[in-house]
């Protein structure tokens, strides 16, 4: 059993189950769960889905040094952050032939896109998981993208902007 969480401390852990944020939400259901609900570890792993050690580790961490052990540790640096400039180079250059920025097919992928931004000087180096997340959070999808035909023809661009009669 552990410690009955203060006033404050409660109080926080309800934040934290309303923050929208699961590793929040696991850690203080769990303190709650043992404190209100009387549950042990492997109750309420089982009740959340989580391992056993899991629960017990942060039924221990909180009853010995409350809720500053239980906040989640930051893994790795901080992500990059790319300004708006690169976003909107981004969605630029997907919606133009990938040969006019060196790709060499004629459909986008996500590699061929950063290697685009990086040929081109907009950013030294870009993740193909950041051209993702970017593309996601400004509500636009690179598997959209058309694939770009050409012809020889000389009237090629007269007939594909829908000319009748040609």
């Amino acid at each position: 059993m552990i410690r009955d969480p203060t006033i404050e401390e409660r109080e926080t852990l309800q934040h934290w189950e309303h923050s929208g944020k699961i590793a929040w939400y696991q850690r203080a259901r769990t303190v709650l769960l043992a404190a209100d609900d009387r549950m042990d570890g492997t109750a309420i792993a089982r009740t959340l889905g989580l391992h056993p050690n899991t629960t017990r580790r942060w039924l221990h961490a909180f009853d010995g040094e409350g809720l500053d052990a239980l906040a989640p540790q930051p893994t790795g640096g901080s992500a990059r952050q790319f300004g708006e400039e690169l976003v909107e180079a981004l969605i630029a250059l997907l919606h133009e032939p990938p040969s006019q920025h060196g790709a060499p097919d004629e459909r986008w992928t996500l590699r061929e896109a950063a290697a685009a931004l990086v040929r081109e000087g907009w950013t030294k180096e870009i993740s193909i998981e950041s051209i993702r997340r970017l593309l996601r959070e400004h509500k636009h999808s690179w598997q959209r993208a058309k694939e770009w035909l050409t012809s020889p023809d000389p009237r090629y661009a007269f007939k594909k902007d829908g000319a009748i009669g040609c």
